[in-house]
């Protein structure tokens, strides 16, 4: 089916050594007014899962910001997995796990801008980006999501989820 051949390996890896040949945009403030791109930062694939990440660059002059879109797809059904798909929690455990990890993390990486992780601002996120690698899912947090700008942006791995 074309689901299949599109989900195939050889078919991703073609297009990710598409993605790789395509050159760089770096910002050439006499030139560019704007820019808003995305390029495939990553592709992790296994027989459970694809994994990927597009790297969001954009200026609109001051200063220019990036980010990470992250997408995860079953590669026998096409369907999108999310969190609850990977752990047999109820979300509100799965919330807590993932508090968890971000503080954990913090304690680990107390000099690399987590120490201005704002916990009130974790605390109202709904929706958790993340990607797989390894069997291992990350959490993706964005600039400015839970942390001032000058903290940029924090990638937490979280526990790996038991077989199903």
């Amino acid at each position: 089916s074309s689901k299949a051949h599109f989900f195939s390996e050889s078919n991703l890896k073609s297009a990710l050594e598409y993605e790789a040949e395509r050159p760089d945009h770096t910002l050439n403030a006499e030139d560019d007014k704007f820019f808003n791109t995305y390029e495939v930062h990553f592709m992790n694939i296994s027989d459970n899962y694809i994994s990927f990440g597009l790297m969001m660059n954009w200026f609109m002059g001051g200063t220019q910001s990036y980010g990470l879109v992250t997408y995860n797809f079953d590669p026998q059904t096409g369907e999108n997995i999310k969190l609850t798909d990977l752990y047999q929690k109820s979300p509100e455990d799965i919330r807590q796990m993932i508090i968890q990890s971000v503080k954990a993390y913090a304690e680990d990486k107390s000099d690399s801008g987590a120490e201005m992780i704002d916990w009130d601002l974790l605390a109202q996120v709904k929706d958790f980006s993340f990607y797989i690698d390894q069997s291992t899912p990350h959490v993706v947090f964005q600039k400015y999501e839970i942390a001032p700008g000058a903290a940029g942006a924090f990638d937490i791995p979280l526990p790996k989820p038991e077989p199903k």
